[in-house]
């Protein structure tokens, strides 16, 4: 049971997206209604094995498979509102395959992201690639596959996180969580698949430092943003900035 506000007028509806606790036996239903009236909605889950099926494989790039990478389909981000999801959720095997069951009627394009778990390597990034739903062909399915780009490897970084305290002098930001963020993607690549690099870490009790694993750029710096939320107890607000990678890594 829902309680909403009424609707206005007939042109004011609501979204009702009804998902099971399972997300990967069936993907979300949607509806539009107004919420003119108390009124009963029924939903009937169809047989995931009659929906569009994407299928593939997620590879590194040396096309060995990458295992516990997290699957699914959302629609394409725009300026409107946020993707939704309109598929299950599987996550690789050891092989790197996956296999995922799209909405009946998906939209035309939708993005397929992986994005790696716990059960993953670590240093990897999310990759995102927009797939054509028009060309699931007469049997509704699709192979599409995934490549991690080349990378160098991580390297661990040590950063001081300071602050301008009410003296005016620098004091140690502690239990700041720090989020790092870069776009990593091979800018030759075919397909349009992205990748972004993402990773956190925490600033120490006492000095204010932390350490945390960065992919590099080959050659010159990688940018990354640098998002820092201090503790609520602290006097510092959340700031985010940009921060540059080198080769072998910079610790400022």
């Amino acid at each position: 049971m829902l309680v909403v506000s009424r609707s206005i007028s007939a042109d004011e509806k609501y979204t009702l997206r009804v998902s099971t606790t399972d997300a990967s036996q069936t993907p979300p239903m949607t509806t539009s209604l107004a919420a003119d009236a108390d009124q009963t909605v029924n939903f009937t889950f169809p047989s995931a094995l009659t929906l569009p099926e994407l299928h593939g494989t997620i590879a590194d790039s040396l096309q060995q498979p990458v295992a516990g990478m997290q699957v699914q389909a959302t629609t394409v981000a725009s300026s409107s509102g946020s993707p939704s999801l309109v598929s299950t959720t599987t996550t690789t095997d050891a092989s790197g395959a996956f296999s995922i069951r799209l909405v009946a009627k998906p939209p035309g394009t939708v993005t397929l992201t992986a994005t790696p778990t716990n059960l993953a390597a670590t240093a990897l990034p999310t990759l995102s690639r927009t797939i054509d739903t028009t060309k699931l062909g007469p049997t509704n399915t699709m192979t599409t596959s995934l490549t991690i780009p080349p990378l160098p490897a991580a390297v661990t970084v040590h950063y001081n996180v300071d602050g301008i305290g009410t003296s005016g002098a620098l004091v140690p930001v502690t239990a700041a969580t720090c989020t790092f963020v870069a776009d990593v993607s091979d800018p030759n690549a075919a397909d349009g698949t992205t990748a972004t690099y993402q990773t956190s870490a925490m600033t120490d009790s006492v000095s204010g430092q932390i350490a945390v694993s960065l992919i590099p750029a080959a050659t010159g710096n990688r940018s990354y943003t640098v998002t820092v939320a201090p503790d609520p107890t602290q006097l510092f607000a959340t700031t985010t900035l940009p921060l540059a990678v080198a080769p072998g890594g910079y610790g400022p």
